[in-house]
């Protein structure tokens, strides 16, 4: 679920920003969630740490790393 097609953004020590998200069941919440983070942060980098959730959002995040180009 990475892609790394940016430069990470830094912080004032020229660390990357990584925004890491736990989800279980949060297919109905994780686009609007996805959205306000690269809103916030067009840069950082966003790991989705799911729990096999049984509908679907693993799969979601999938492929929505494909088309997006920053998830």
């Amino acid at each position: 679920m990475e892609n790394r097609s940016h430069d990470s953004q830094l912080d004032k020590c020229g660390h990357g920003i990584l925004v890491a998200v736990a989800t279980y069941n949060e297919i109905e919440n994780l686009p609007t969630l996805a959205n306000a983070i690269h809103t916030a942060l067009p840069t950082a980098d966003v790991l989705v740490v799911d729990d096999n959730s049984p509908d679907g959002t693993g799969q979601w995040c999938d492929e929505f790393a494909t088309k997006s180009g920053w998830f």
